[in-house]
């Protein structure tokens, strides 16, 4: 095993891609990514200068010939993109029609294209004409792998409430599906396949341990031993995105352990970052009225803990994953998105000090991200209704009644000022934050940007945090709706170009200070020489 990369600053969630000769892949450069290379036998890593200039460019597949990529471009990690082919040797890209997918894949021949939207496979003619949908699932699709003779099409089916990740093939022309390995390793699901360049093997990651295997796909007659899957040896257990090299001996992947996220105050006066719960991973956190507790979400269980880093507790919830808490104004209940063991995403609420988690509508499915209501008596939900959402009030009371918002069409992040009397929001495509008066029944844009993200109020309501993702310094900002005046908080150049991965705004504490997520990886770009079973 050797490394092609050191910095520790890739996107290992984005697979590489590779011509034969180079690798390419993102890394994070401050507030935006870098298209990078290096050589497949390691070494020193080049910036690819990007065709476009405004956003971020990822390559997600070089044709089989080599002369040209298949790229993308985004503005947040993970964001699907239309699809562009742009030429090895540089030039104008060409748009491939309509073609959006957070992820494509060349046919072997180079005449087709394989790519997802959402929970959709689709396949078409690698100048974006003749789209196809092949199939519809219940889960989102991610990974489209070619076959090595184009027979067929494997992929992956993400994990939801119900089933863990897993892997599927359909032939080309849709027909044939079927899923790979089902129950295997007592079903704690794979994914992220893809084949040897000969079709003998399949290598895929197993999510328990994040370890590679290789399933072998044509044995040999005489051979009488299991017919695998078998761990690839001499890799480390946590491993992910694992690329064929085009030589048929080499594997490459990320390697090295995933990304880790500490909790960081900000001072709004001092700029200055300090350490908020140490020595704890705290993922989606939420204060209580009072700042005293902090409820969270860590690897799909609920738990809280006062915000002196004293008293962590686990919340039961059997058959539940949950996520996104948030505390009612009282401090007696949560309310959190959960997933049950039937694959429902519903919204429930539960006390404090745990009990029975209760659906917050009884009977209506499809709810997501409430917030409360000051006085308790509403809840805000996101109501997903076929092809679009819209945001929707629920009384508590004890007949309870679902109520939509006017043109709330497609907005997410929906947060209640602390006084009542706004509630903001932010567009599904992440351009616009909102704010609703509730007197006035009316909307209004309050800030325009790249990436903006979830907003949270000040404690008393006269301001509205917000950070733009997509600028230089992902800054935070305040909007007053009293003045309609917007302030720059903060910028994050300094610790963006530290070696940290990201810097996000996940929520507000005591005395009006930002808590920021500080992320870092020590995950790096690894390759190997395999000798396969």
């Amino acid at each position: 095993m050797f490394p092609v990369t050191g910095s520790g600053l890739q996107d290992f969630l984005v697979r590489p891609a590779s011509d034969g000769v180079r690798i390419f892949y993102v890394s994070r450069a401050g507030n935006h990514y870098d298209l990078m290379q290096a050589s497949v036998h390691g070494g020193e890593e080049h910036q690819v200068t990007a065709p476009f200039q405004n956003t971020n460019t990822v390559i997600w597949d070089v044709s089989p010939d080599g002369s040209r990529y298949l790229i993308g471009t985004f503005i947040s990690a993970g964001d699907p993109s239309q699809l562009w082919s742009w030429p090895a040797t540089g030039g104008v890209p060409t748009k491939l029609g309509d073609l959006v997918s957070g992820n494509a894949a060349y046919s072997p021949d180079g005449l087709r294209i394989a790519f997802h939207i959402d929970r959709e496979l689709w396949v078409a003619d690698v100048d974006g004409t003749g789209k196809r949908r092949m199939r519809s699932f219940a889960s989102d699709v991610d990974a489209p792998a070619w076959v090595p003779g184009g027979s067929r099409i494997r992929f992956t089916l993400a994990a939801d409430g119900k089933r863990p990740s897993s892997i599927w093939e359909i032939d080309a022309e849709g027909a044939g599906l079927r899923q790979i390995l089902p129950g295997w390793n007592n079903g704690e699901g794979i994914r992220c396949g893809g084949w040897m360049p000969d079709d003998r093997n399949y290598v895929f990651v197993e999510m328990a341990t994040k370890r590679l295997w290789t399933l072998p796909e044509r044995r040999k007659w005489w051979r009488r031993a299991s017919a695998g899957p078998f761990p690839l040896p001499t890799l480390p257990d946590w491993a992910w995105s694992p690329l064929a090299g085009r030589d048929g001996r080499h594997i490459f992947f990320w390697g090295g352990g995933a990304a880790r996220a500490d909790l960081q105050l900000l001072d709004p006066r001092t700029h200055a970052l300090s350490p908020f719960l140490p020595g704890h991973w705290v993922g989606m956190p939420s204060f209580s009225r009072d700042f005293g507790q902090v409820a969270f979400s860590e690897h799909d269980k609920l738990w809280r803990i006062r915000a002196n880093g004293e008293d962590v507790q686990l919340i039961a919830l059997p058959g539940l994953k949950a996520f996104f808490p948030r505390w009612s104004p009282d401090g007696r209940t949560l309310i959190f998105i959960g997933d049950d063991q039937v694959g429902k995403h519903d919204v429930y609420t539960i006390a404090a000090d745990g009990g029975v988690a209760t659906p917050v509508l009884p009977g209506v499915s499809g709810l997501g991200d409430p917030d409360w209501s000051p006085d308790g008596s509403q809840i805000v939900v996101i109501r997903h209704l076929h092809a679009r959402h819209v945001l929707a009030l629920i009384s508590t009371r004890a007949r309870r009644q679902l109520t939509d918002i006017p043109n709330s069409e497609n907005l997410i992040f929906p947060r209640w000022s602390p006084a009542g009397r706004f509630l903001a929001a932010t567009a599904a495509d992440r351009h616009e934050i909102r704010l609703y008066d509730f007197v006035r029944r009316t909307w209004r844009v309050v800030a325009r940007g790249n990436g903006l993200g979830q907003s949270m109020w000040s404690a008393d309501g006269a301001g509205l945090f917000f950070q733009e993702e997509g600028a230089v310094g992902v800054p935070v900002s305040v909007f007053y709706p009293q003045s309609g005046v917007t302030r720059l908080v903060a910028r994050f150049d300094k610790v963006l170009n530290a070696g940290n991965f990201d810097c996000r705004l996940v929520t507000v504490a005591r005395g009006d200070m930002p808590v920021i997520e500080v992320g870092r990886s020590s995950a790096n770009l690894y390759g190997a020489e395999i000798e396969f079973p």
